[in-house]
């Protein structure tokens, strides 16, 4: 019986060998055999490996062959070599995944095997952080583990839990609207406030606007959505609210990884549409107007107040959740990697050209066939015919799928 951990081996003259390892169990074999045909069978509740060789010379009787055994290691060198073993397992699932990648994307990571966060892209550092994802019972959100995987990865993930989380039944009724409720929401106006306390800069200096707009684009829409939909009174689901409808804070996902603005809204549309209660195109629509409204006249000061709010939505969250240390741990990190960074380049970087910009786009968003057929891929949901189908119940005064 041969103690091992991995079992992908190969037979060699006379030696049994770990592929691309250094690790191997002498046996020598006392005539010769072909190395055409080797077979082997691994018995993992045994730990124990069986190796048939094919003899050169076919009946030809190996004397003493029983007597031979491979040396056996002791509990110890077991544990040693098994935990050797798995560390380079590791290291090579790694490194297959970094070839994987865009080569940009790989230089500006760490160099360990750690991958970074943030929109400063940092280390996260959080024991507490670390304590509550090993409980796993981590609230908000939908990737909790992302210095395990790259941004790569983590974006193929998020599409998937995105696909998975579409429910063509709540949409309809969201957009069908039977009791009005959604319709009363989107008849409210609201005066926006631009009084903030000041920020002070930081010594490091804040992100670029290719990372921030596009943060800045989520965390804008996902305010506006829920101070539109609670009728600006806020509940302790707010802050769900706001991670759910943020890539970048739900995934952990690069607010660069969209070729455009266009592309970060929607992302943010796609989300409004599987996430919260009220979910319809019309909501979409109206948030994109609010947003535009709100950049209209004096964009910093009125998102520096946007932002404050925001600082407020999280403290009462935790409240009434049964998981209240849980929440505040997550909010707390999301809010140091995420929102701080954020708040210090709206206040000393972004520059009216930007603001102005960003208000540009919201402005110019129409929801066309083409942007619907956009939100509802990858997953195929024909959102144009959804539309024309709920618009045709509530004409008829027909039609429940929830």
């Amino acid at each position: 019986m041969i103690p091992l951990y991995m079992f992908g081996l190969i037979a060699t003259k006379p030696r049994l060998k770990f592929p691309d390892t250094v690790h191997g169990l002498e046996l020598e074999i006392p005539l010769k055999q072909s190395m055409t045909t080797r077979e082997y069978t691994y018995d993992h509740d045994k730990r124990s490996l069986e190796v048939r060789l094919e003899k050169t010379v076919p009946g030809k009787e190996f004397l003493g062959l029983k007597s031979l055994c491979p040396q056996y290691l002791s509990e110890s060198e077991t544990q040693a070599f098994e935990r050797d073993a798995m560390q380079e397992m590791h290291k090579q699932e790694l490194s297959n995944e970094q070839c994987t990648e865009d080569p940009a994307e790989r230089s500006s990571e760490l160099s360990t095997d750690s991958y970074p966060v943030g929109l400063l892209r940092k280390p996260l550092q959080s024991t507490a952080y670390e304590a509550l994802v090993s409980t796993g019972r981590v609230p908000y959100l939908d990737i909790v583990d992302p210095w395990n995987h790259s941004f790569t990865k983590r974006w193929e993930k998020m599409l998937q839990i995105e696909c998975e989380k579409w429910d063509e039944g709540m949409f309809l009724d969201s957009t069908v609207d039977f009791d009005d409720q959604i319709t009363d929401y989107l008849q409210h106006t609201y005066t926006f406030e631009s009084s903030h306390p000041d920020i002070m800069p930081v010594s490091n200096p804040p992100a670029g606007n290719e990372k921030a707009i596009p943060l800045l684009a989520q965390i804008l829409y996902a305010y506006l959505y829920e101070m539109r939909m609670s009728a600006n009174d806020p509940t302790p689901e707010s802050a769900w609210t706001i991670v759910k409808l943020s890539r970048s804070l739900s995934c952990w996902a690069d607010p660069e990884d969209t070729l455009d603005l266009h592309q970060t809204l929607c992302g943010s549309f796609r989300r409004n549409l599987i996430y919260p209660l009220h979910r319809s195109v019309a909501v979409c629509e109206k948030v994109c107007k609010d947003a535009s409204d709100l950049l209209a006249h004096s964009p910093r000061d009125r998102i520096l107040h946007a932002l404050h709010n925001l600082d407020g939505w999280f403290a009462l969250a935790p409240t009434g959740t049964g998981l209240s240390e849980q929440v505040t741990t997550v909010l707390s990190l999301l809010w140091d990697l995420w929102i701080t960074p954020l708040s210090q380049w709206v206040a000393h970087t972004a520059t009216e050209s930007d603001l102005n910009h960003l208000r540009v786009v919201f402005d110019s968003v129409r929801f066309s066939p083409e942007l619907l057929t956009s939100i509802g891929s990858p997953g195929d949901w024909d959102l144009a015919a959804l539309n024309a189908a709920a618009e045709e119940a509530r004409a008829t005064g027909e039609g429940q799928w929830v």
